[in-house]
Parts: structure tokens; sequence; C-alpha cells
């Protein structure tokens, strides 16, 4: 069970990241 959860953790901080650099592209596009 932790490790389902330590996975949505992870995956929830890579799509602010993601979210980040299309925020970061957009501003110098």
């Amino acid at each position: 069970p932790w490790q389902r959860k330590k996975f949505r953790y992870l995956y929830f901080i890579w799509q602010g990241i993601l979210h980040g650099l299309k925020g970061i592209s957009g501003k110098y596009h």
C-alpha cells in the first residue's frame, strides 16, 4: 500500500514539474 502512495506522490510532483516547465517555456516563447 505504501508503494502505491509513494508512486502517487512522485506522480503528483512530476505533474507539477511538467506544469512548471510548460509555464517557463511559455514565458520565453
